[in-house]
């Protein structure tokens, strides 16, 4: 597959890398500028945590699908307008 290759790190030697994802929200930055989720991602090994869109899970989601084809990759909830206040969908 072309695409970019990941320096040696701390992090690419671990086995288990605890990942938390919570705390669905909602951003209205304007007029201009559509609506979307993001979601809260803590990391407990480097004590981080960001705020990612859910358009970066579904890029993601598929590098990872073409990286690996021989790995069961779950997938993810797609995005449709309708959800925009669904709570099981953001939970989800």
């Amino acid at each position: 597959m072309d695409g970019f290759k990941i320096a040696s790190n701390k992090l690419c030697s671990l086995q288990n890398i605890r990942t938390i994802v919570t705390d669905a929200k909602w951003h209205d930055d304007g007029f201009f500028v559509p609506k979307y989720l993001s979601f809260s991602i803590k990391t407990e090994l480097l004590k981080a945590e960001v705020r990612r869109k859910e358009k970066d899970f579904s890029l993601l989601y598929e590098y990872l699908r073409k990286a690996y084809p021989h790995v069961l990759i779950p997938g993810i909830p797609e995005f449709q307008k309708i959800n925009k206040n669904d709570e099981k969908y953001m939970e989800k």
